[in-house]
């Protein structure tokens, strides 16, 4: 199976390297980069759940992000339960410690996720049958 055949995708985002779970239809492409739409809701609750239950995008209200993929699932639950699983094996470490170096702190993502407990979780069985 394709990732491009599963319902979630875990994707960074390339300027800042968060790691984040969105539904497929919130990607497209152009001149052959991925793009994200992204909610402009106030409350991070608010845009996991429109995540999840795979809310149309708002292409006039939404921002836009480019993005790498970095995984397909079928399921949000067991996608952002390998949220860990791609901050320990993508390019966002290199990415943290370059940050924290230039501005003297480590950024967090949008969803409050990387924190030192998550980071320093073992890696989750990961069963690419799936």
């Amino acid at each position: 199976m394709s990732t491009f055949d599963c319902k979630y995708l875990v994707v960074t985002f390339v300027k800042t390297k968060e790691v984040e779970v969105i539904p497929k239809l919130w990607v497209y492409e152009k001149n052959g980069k991925r793009f994200t739409y992204w909610p402009k809701y106030p409350d991070i609750e608010d845009i996991y759940a429109a995540a999840r239950d795979e809310d149309p995008p708002n292409k006039k209200t939404w921002k836009n992000y480019a993005i790498r993929i970095l995984h397909g699932f079928d399921m949000y639950n067991l996608a952002v339960s390998n949220i860990p699983h791609f901050y320990e094996h993508s390019d966002f470490e290199a990415a943290r410690s370059n940050e924290a170096n230039a501005s003297g702190h480590i950024p967090s993502d949008k969803s409050g996720r990387s924190n030192p407990e998550i980071l320093s979780l073992p890696d989750p069985p990961i069963d690419f049958n799936v």
